[in-house]
């Protein structure tokens, strides 16, 4: 009994028979959902998938006029008809069910889906039937395809499959029989276009002539004999469409229709006679877009198969030259101007060889990449500076044994052997230069290591020092912070420099609230006031709408509830942290309560640092 019903969309299973897939969905080992969905995005294309999901996504919902068709098993629906549809909304509420392979359109759906209400998608309204009812529509469906918002018509390949699997009458036998039998499972495997087969394979010469009876399975080699022969054959005449060629859209007469075989036929009997006394070796060349190029005959050399040492004397009105620029596309000319690997098919007397030429594209400068992530280290850390490149290819293809390594710049680098960077080299930034020639042309890259302290973790004695960090025991957000937290704890056990301390504490926090302008300059409205500057931050990291004090905790490894409780504590005490970070600035050192810096650097600068790092290490592994 058939039904209209709204079902929801984990109850649709994509049909892993659908024809589209072509003789793939026989191996039902691989055809689970997922794979289901990412071989229908190989098939249809990545283009007209990413447009059904923008449509699908725009108009709120499927279009009206199409009905996904379903079958019930097992209290599962089936679908049918409307597969790329119901893959599409799966594709949109999780992106991560599309392979890797399709990161482009991954990306896109993730872009387009961002901060929008997509419940809309959770039922989908189908039409429930039987399975033969189900592929009767089918049949009726698919034309007309809109560049991919339509329903994409099936070719003549798909509805054999569809007709196979029903056991009815294919349209084209012969040519189902020649993939079935080399296993060509999807049409961009086909070397042959699929109707071309019938007419080719139809005829009794070329069966004859390649000793091909039945299309058995122990026929397997001389079918694709005859295929690869046709493909060679299609190259070296040069022409675009097997269907021209072999008239395959007869004119009428008999004699015309079997003309292009005999003439293949000829071509390929006397192909094979020359390749049992031919050989032919063709170098590779290798040349740069800015040199001069014409054809050298050197480059052949043709031997006779008896004897391989010694080569034949040839004249070059002897040879025809063909070239395929890198796309494959057939051209009567090599243009210097386009770079990649271009094929050279050279044939003397019916038989073919075949080489590369590649030809490079100068640039005005090399290509270099760094690890960024190695760029940052801590105190007491060597650093192997080689392993900072990931790649580095000038324009010949020289790499890693150019480079140089200087320290340059304001901050001398310590460097031992082998390009190491010392773990004797102190907190603060290090430039460092990447010098190398360029096939004679010396170019240099610059990048900074940022040396960041190794802090200590809390201890149970903590009033020894006034910084002392759990969770997160690093900070990579400032060299500058750092640095002045290493000098505080230095410069608090022996009992001077109070002034400077004071100074120092006041400096942490303008450099910190200074990072967080950084990072969003929408988080502090006031930009001068210490008091207002630390209330609003307190007041970004308490706002449970946007979660950011859990992503901050995550990320430094603090404990939530522990860490909600301090920030609020920093809140409520803004105003006196404020005016004993002053204190250094507008009196005498002997005017400072050291016991109440000490506690305002124990307590809140030290919470102030961790929540800064917190947010910077969100930010730059978004």
């Amino acid at each position: 009994m058939s039904e209209r019903k709204a079902i929801e969309i984990n109850k649709l299973r994509i049909w892993s028979d659908n024809p589209r897939y072509g003789n793939i969905a026989n191996e039902q080992d691989v055809m689970d959902e997922k794979n289901a969905i990412n071989l229908l995005i190989d098939v249809v294309g990545e283009k007209k998938m990413l447009n059904l999901a923008l449509d699908i996504i725009g108009a709120q919902g499927l279009s009206g006029n199409v009905m996904p068709t379903v079958v019930e098993k097992d209290s599962l629906f089936y679908v049918y008809d409307g597969n790329r549809r119901i893959s599409s909304i799966k594709m949109i509420l999780d992106p991560e069910i599309i392979d890797v392979s399709f990161s482009s359109l991954k990306d896109k759906i993730l872009e387009v889906k961002e901060n929008k209400d997509l419940s809309f998608l959770n039922e989908v309204f189908v039409y429930i039937t039987t399975e033969d009812e189900a592929l009767a529509l089918m049949d009726k469906t698919h034309s007309g395809e809109q560049d991919g918002i339509g329903v994409i018509k099936w070719d003549a390949f798909n509805r054999d499959i569809s007709l196979n699997k029903r056991g009815q009458q294919l349209k084209y036998p012969i040519s189902y029989k020649v993939v079935k039998l080399l296993n060509w499972k999807l049409k961009k495997d086909f070397q042959i276009p699929y109707t071309d087969f019938q007419r080719l394979f139809g005829s009794k010469q070329l069966l004859n002539t390649f000793g091909i009876v039945n299309f058995s399975d122990d026929e397997k080699d001389k079918v694709d004999n005859a295929v690869n022969a046709l493909f060679c054959y299609k190259i070296e005449r040069g022409f675009n469409s097997f269907s021209r060629q072999f008239n395959i859209i007869e004119s009428g007469k008999d004699e015309d229709s079997k003309k292009p075989i005999d003439d293949f036929i000829d071509w390929w009997k006397q192909k094979q006679k020359a390749e049992t006394e031919y050989v032919i070796d063709v170098d590779i060349l290798n040349i740069f877009s800015d040199e001069d190029y014409s054809f050298d005959k050197s480059l052949i050399h043709i031997k006779k198969k008896n004897n391989l040492n010694e080569e034949i004397d040839f004249a070059e009105d002897e040879l025809t030259i063909y070239y395929s620029d890198p796309t494959g596309k057939r051209k009567n000319n090599l243009d210097i101007r386009v770079g990649g690997k271009w094929t050279l098919n050279v044939v003397y007397k019916g038989v073919s060889g075949y080489g590369s030429i590649f030809i490079k594209m100068p640039a005005s400068a090399p290509s270099v990449l760094f690890n960024q992530e190695k760029l940052t280290v801590k105190r007491g850390e060597s650093l192997n500076l080689n392993s900072l490149i990931v790649s580095a290819k000038t324009v010949h293809d020289r790499k890693m044994e150019l480079l140089s390594i200087k320290s340059v710049g304001f901050k001398d680098a310590i460097i031992g052997n082998g390009y190491v960077f010392s773990s004797q080299n102190d907190v603060g930034e290090y430039q460092l230069s990447f010098r190398f020639d360029n096939d004679g042309e010396e170019y240099a890259l610059t990048e900074t290591i940022n040396v960041v302290s190794g802090l200590r973790p809390a201890v149970n004695n903590a009033k020894d020092l006034p910084f002392s960090f759990e969770g997160n025991n690093s900070i990579t957000f400032s060299s500058d912070v750092a640095k002045i937290v290493e000098e505080i704890n230095e410069l608090w056990n022996s009992g001077k420099y109070p002034y400077v301390i004071c100074c120092a504490a006041r400096s942490i926090a303008e450099l910190c609230l200074t990072k967080i302008d950084n990072i969003d300059s929408n988080i502090l409205m006031n930009k001068t006031d210490l008091k207002t500057r630390l209330e609003e931050f307190a007041d970004y990291l308490l706002d449970e709408s946007n979660h950011k004090l859990r992503y901050v905790c995550n990320q430094t490894l603090l404990k939530f509830h522990n860490t909600k409780n301090l920030v609020q504590q920093l809140k409520d005490n803004a105003g006196n942290i404020a005016s004993v970070l002053h204190l250094g600035a507008h009196r005498s050192a002997t005017g400072a309560d050291i016991e109440n810096l000490y506690n305002k650097m124990h307590i809140h600068l030290t919470l102030l640092i961790q929540c800064v790092e917190g947010l910077y290490l969100i930010t730059s592994t978004a």
